[in-house]
Order: C-alpha cells, then sequence, then structure tokens
C-alpha cells in the first residue's frame, strides 16, 4: 500500500465544529524520491463534547488539467 503522508493542512473551528484541508502526495515507500500522485482531502468534524467526530470526508487527486495552489503547499 502506497504511503500518503499530510504535506500541509488548515483547520477552522466555530464551536464544536471545524473544517480541515490537507494536502497529501503519494509514494510507494515513505523513502522513495518519486511522488506518483499528490491531491487534497476535506473533512467536516464535530466535536460531542468528549471527542472529535469525522462527519465527512471528501479528496481529489491532482491530474495535469487540475493542479493543486501553490499556496496549498
Amino acid at each position: 500500500m502506497p504511503a500518503t503522508p499530510i504535506c500541509a493542512a488548515r483547520s477552522q473551528r466555530f464551536g464544536a465544529v471545524a473544517s480541515v484541508r490537507s494536502t497529501y502526495e503519494a509514494k510507494r515507500d515513505p523513502r522513495d524520491a518519486d511522488v506518483i500522485k499528490r491531491g487534497v482531502n476535506f473533512l467536516s468534524l464535530f466535536h460531542d463534547g468528549e471527542r472529535w467526530w469525522i462527519a465527512s470526508i471528501v479528496w481529489d487527486n491532482e491530474s495535469d488539467e487540475r493542479k493543486l495552489p501553490i499556496k496549498w503547499d
């Protein structure tokens, strides 16, 4: 299974709800220099007073036609 570490993340919170945007890159092995894909995740979270829960998550991979904005790296 490819390794997919988070490259950058930004979160915003209001009370018990939060949103997170993170970028990732996948490699066959974490020691590899070659990246096989990059993309972005969007998560919606809520806190029930005890812990954070993921309410939704969507993601998309970067393509030749659709590049991640430089400011998101």
